[in-house]
């Protein structure tokens, strides 16, 4: 897997790159074949972006990283440390061709090293960290299988399949810097090595000639570079699952531990939508794409194995996922009335989700899947405690009804809109009544929300053409017109009469009404109230 010394005398263009026994030590054996394996792509291992990204980690993120993949290291009997805890004096280098100059240090940490190098020579630390482990197993070494000769040899910069490595780049500063600069030198002399981007080659499948080799087309220079540095792909028996005597590892472990570690590297994930994905990688699974551009408002996106993150100048990057993304998706996606989502999904209780939009909310729960609350229904819910109050989670979408109003059902009721009167919530048997009697083409939509905490713990909602009182002991009964005037005008349910205890009674021209205490009787020819007291 690895670049092999330059032949003395032989031009520079002519290196042959290959460490043996790290291209036929299995660090993926049979039976632990990553699901991966099946996206390897031959043609793209990873995108040039991606390879070049020089800036994608601070040394304190590198470290950080260390410390997380082997947080149980121990160094070795003889005191070879991990490579989280490893530090080394490291020289002045003057700038070549291919890196810029590298100020040395006293006792640099591993990390530093890595980010140094990598800025020094364009090379993403993430491919430092990658090819460490894929040729030692240094970033997860633990114990005894920390040697001396790990350290050596960390990159197998200089180690030819032929003959012995070379002393000369000899430690673990030397192997970084060095391998990172013959990556620089692959991509500045293209055409001067076996494998060349943009072409169409056979790539043998292991060391020995006679396992073959494949037809690829090499997409990239980054691609191009690692076959250069390693010159064999995985043959089907390693991508099935089933390693035999002609499998090679190398560029397979590459995207293995890239995929593992750091996302698949030939879609790259960067900026806002990197730092999204990152913090929710085992939500969102592996990029499934490149990064799409060409959104409305300037928006952006990448697929993920779960769900999608999107970006736009007006809105951070948000992950949208499961039924919240499903029927956002029905709605439009960006380009529909919810926008771009401006908020992380937010874990609710009883099992339910909300995510918020330009355009409003989208609700997900058991009850009723995914419902947008938008405008002064979504107010109204709101006083009422949300999903944890009366009304619980929406359990239908908005619907449209006359005169400009709305609807839209939640747990514990409706709630109706309407441009007059504004959003209320209508409730137990005062929405049993109101619904028997036609709804809101029946009394009229509500004017207020229910109110409690009347005498004899009674309830009250007024709606256009009357009210609806519920008590415990008279159960639910409408008062309207004039009987409802005259009863009001007279003290309501804390007058003589008290509480309505029937509803309204019609006989001929007659309309009465009985209440606890009495009776009211309205005339409709003349208009007149009259009222009995029992």
């Amino acid at each position: 897997m690895t670049l092999a010394r330059a032949r003395r005398g032989a031009a520079a263009l002519t290196f042959v790159f290959v460490l043996l026994a790290a291209l036929v030590t299995p660090l993926v054996t049979a039976g632990q074949t990553p699901a991966q394996a099946a996206t390897f792509r031959a043609g793209m291992i990873i995108s040039d972006a991606e390879f070049n990204n020089s800036g994608s980690m601070t040394a304190s993120q590198v470290q950080t990283f260390l410390n997380q993949r082997a947080p149980s290291c121990v160094p070795s009997g003889t005191g070879v440390p991990c490579l989280k805890d490893f530090r080394q004096t490291t020289p002045n280098r003057a700038a070549t061709a291919r890196c810029a100059a590298y100020t040395g240090a006293a006792n640099e940490t591993a990390a530093t090293i890595i980010k140094k190098v990598g800025t020094a020579c364009g090379i993403n630390p993430k491919v430092l960290l990658v090819l460490l482990q894929k040729e030692q197993s240094l970033v997860t070494a633990s114990g005894t299988a920390l040697t001396p000769r790990k350290y050596q040899i960390a990159t197998g910069f200089g180690c030819p399949d032929t003959a012995a490595c070379d002393d000369a780049y000899y430690g673990f500063f030397n192997q970084v810097y060095n391998a990172s600069s013959q990556f620089k030198r692959y991509a500045q002399n293209p055409y001067g090595y076996a494998h060349v981007a943009g072409r169409t080659q056979s790539i043998r499948l292991h060391p020995n000639a006679a396992c073959g080799s494949v037809t690829v087309r090499i997409e990239n220079q980054a691609t191009a570079s690692l076959y250069n540095y390693t010159p064999y792909t995985p043959n089907s028996a390693l991508l099935a699952g089933s390693p035999d005597g002609c499998s090679s590892y190398g560029n397979f472990n590459f995207a293995k531990f890239y995929d593992d570690w750091f996302g698949r590297p030939n879609f790259p994930v960067i900026g806002a939508i990197a730092t999204v994905w990152q913090a929710n990688m085992n939500l969102l699974g592996q990029p499934t794409a490149v990064e799409k551009s060409g959104l409305t408002q300037g928006g952006v996106m990448q697929p993920f194995e779960k769900g999608n993150v999107y970006w736009s100048p007006a809105t951070s990057a948000q992950m949208v996922r499961g039924g919240v993304g499903t029927y956002w998706g029905g709605q439009g996606w960006e380009r529909g009335r919810l926008g771009y989502p401006v908020s992380p999904e937010k874990s609710l209780a009883r099992g339910g989700v909300v995510q918020s939009f330009q355009g409003g909310h989208v609700y997900w729960s058991p009850a009723g899947g995914p419902q947008t609350v938008l405008g002064a229904i979504v107010s109204r819910w709101a006083s009422t405690g949300w999903e944890n109050g009366v009304l619980g989670y929406p359990v239908s979408s908005e619907r449209a009804l006359r005169d400009g109003g709305a609807v839209q059902s939640f747990e514990g009721g409706p709630i109706y809109y309407s441009p007059a009167y504004g959003a209320h919530a209508i409730r137990g048997a005062i929405y049993q009544w109101w619904a028997v009697r036609g709804w809101e083409n029946g009394m009229g939509y509500p004017t207020v929300s229910e109110r409690g905490g009347l005498r004899a713990g009674g309830t009250v909602q007024s709606f256009e053409r009357g009210a609806i009182y519920w008590t415990p002991m008279y159960g639910t009964k409408a008062v309207n017109g004039a009987i409802l005037t005259w009863w009001g005008h007279n003290g309501w349910e804390n007058g003589r009469l008290g509480y309505p205890v029937t509803d309204e009674i019609t006989s001929g021209a007659l309309v009465y009404q009985s209440f606890e205490r009495g009776r009211i009787t309205f005339d409709t020819r003349n208009g007149a109230v009259s009222v009995s007291y029992s």
